[in-house]
């Protein structure tokens, strides 16, 4: 989620208000530096290069649905992961 607009203490029926948009994001952690998985230091994502963004935006209203949306994630064309955004907490 994009957020298009100064957002504090946004009640939870509000949320969607202040959401511009959506894009991908690669979030990583550089293996060599984590320590415990379920909490990452800022050695293992703080770096350039880790949480790539974009390149596109698409508007709010262009998805129906951002509960709805289907992820899959390829490495040189073979999916190690697949979801959905139901399931993200």
């Amino acid at each position: 989620m994009v957020i298009g607009a100064p957002a504090a203490n946004v009640r939870q029926a509000d949320a969607m208000d202040v959401v511009a948009g959506y894009c991908v994001a690669n979030d990583y952690a550089i293996r060599d530096y984590l320590e415990n998985y379920y909490r990452p230091n800022l050695r293992t994502k703080n770096r350039d290069t880790c949480t790539v963004l974009g390149p596109w935006l698409v508007d709010r209203d262009d998805i129906a649905d951002p509960m709805a949306l289907g992820l899959r994630t390829r490495v040189n064309g073979v999916v190690t992961q697949q979801g959905n955004t139901a399931n993200m907490i």
